[in-house]
């Protein structure tokens, strides 16, 4: 498979693999080559561009679908992570492995640029998660709570 030819040699390929199998996950170069990207660059978030093979055209639509559904499946089995940003009011996603295994953060998120952080004081996960369950809508334990904001940087560019 030419996806293969062309893997990045920045993680044990075991390492990878066990991380596929462990999640329940059929192993192919492919899955191992774009968990490989998001595993060696961990905490960063990566776009599905960033990922595709190396040696493979954009253009190739077979080969940016399988990017896509290998994706989604990564993210369905809570490997990695999909954050959403508004890049000129499109929705830009981003995958992101690394932070997976918390249970429901509290993330401050700017609508703007995409930035976030996340907030790691349990007390105050448990009081919002508090809040919604008594509103009738609780968090899932798996589900992050995100606060949207503007951040500083994007908030002073705005105020001219």
């Amino acid at each position: 498979m030419p996806a293969e030819k062309h893997r990045e040699a920045t993680l044990d390929d075991a390492a990878i693999q066990r991380r596929l199998e462990d999640a329940d996950i059929r192993v192919n170069p492919e899955r191992l080559q774009i968990l490989g990207r998001l595993m060696s660059n961990a905490g960063q978030a990566c776009t599905a561009q960033e990922l595709y093979p190396r040696g493979v055209e954009e253009s190739n639509a077979a080969a940016v679908s399988r990017v896509y559904r290998t994706l989604h499946l990564l993210e369905k089995k809570r490997v990695i992570e999909r954050r959403v940003r508004q890049v000129r009011g499109r929705p830009v996603f981003t995958y992101l492995y690394g932070e997976e295994s918390a249970s429901s953060r509290i993330r401050f998120q700017c609508r703007s640029c995409g930035a976030s952080v996340v907030a790691d004081d349990i007390q105050l996960r448990e009081q919002v998660a508090k809040v919604g369950a008594d509103q009738g809508l609780p968090v899932a334990s798996k589900e992050d709570i995100v606060v949207w904001i503007a951040c500083n940087r994007c908030s002073a560019g705005t105020r001219d």
